[in-house]
C-alpha cells in the first residue's frame, strides 16, 4: 500500500470507534458486540504500531494513541469494564501530545521566571511560598543569573 495512503488511513482509524458510540452509552452488554470492539482496537494498535516501526516511533503514532484514549474517554462511561481491556490493548499507554507537553514546559518556566522577579524585587521569601512551592523556590533561585 502506497505510505501517503496509509498515513491518511491511520488518521482515520480513532474515529472508527465512535461507531460504537450508542451501543456503549446505553448498554454496553452484548458480549459478540463488546468482543468486536476489543478486536476493532487490537487492529488499529497493531496498525499503529507497524507504522511506528517503520518510523521509529513516530509522532504520529504517539498522538494517534492519545486521540483514541480521549474518544475513548469520551464515549465509554467511566463505570463500564470496557475502559479496562482498552487501556490494556493500547498497552496502558498515558502519552500526552507534543503541544501538551511544550504547554506544561512553558507555563513551569513562567512560574520560575515570576518567582525570579518576585526574587530580583526582594520580595520576602514567604509571600513567594504563598502562592509557589518550596521546590519552584529553589529552582528559581539556583537558575538566576549569576551577577557579576
Amino acid at each position: 500500500m502506497d505510505r501517503i495512503f496509509e498515513k491518511r488511513l491511520l488518521i482515520l482509524l480513532p474515529y472508527h470507534i465512535l461507531r460504537y458510540e450508542h451501543f456503549l452509552k446505553h448498554n454496553g452488554t452484548n458480549s459478540k458486540k463488546v468482543k468486536h470492539l476489543l478486536d476493532d482496537f487490537r487492529e488499529i494498535n497493531r496498525r499503529l504500531e507497524d507504522t511506528s516501526e517503520k518510523e521509529q516511533k513516530s509522532h504520529l503514532y504517539m498522538d494517534m494513541i492519545v486521540l483514541i484514549e480521549k474518544i475513548a474517554d469520551y464515549i465509554i462511561p467511566k463505570d463500564n469494564d470496557i475502559r479496562k481491556g482498552l487501556g490494556e490493548i493500547m498497552g496502558g499507554k498515558i502519552l500526552k501530545l507534543r503541544s501538551e507537553e511544550l504547554l506544561e514546559q512553558g507555563e513551569a518556566k513562567g512560574r520560575i521566571d515570576a518567582i525570579q522577579n518576585m526574587i530580583k524585587y526582594n520580595v520576602p521569601k514567604e509571600k513567594i511560598l504563598l502562592d509557589y512551592t518550596s521546590d519552584e523556590y529553589e529552582e528559581a533561585l539556583n537558575s538566576m543569573p549569576v551577577k557579576v
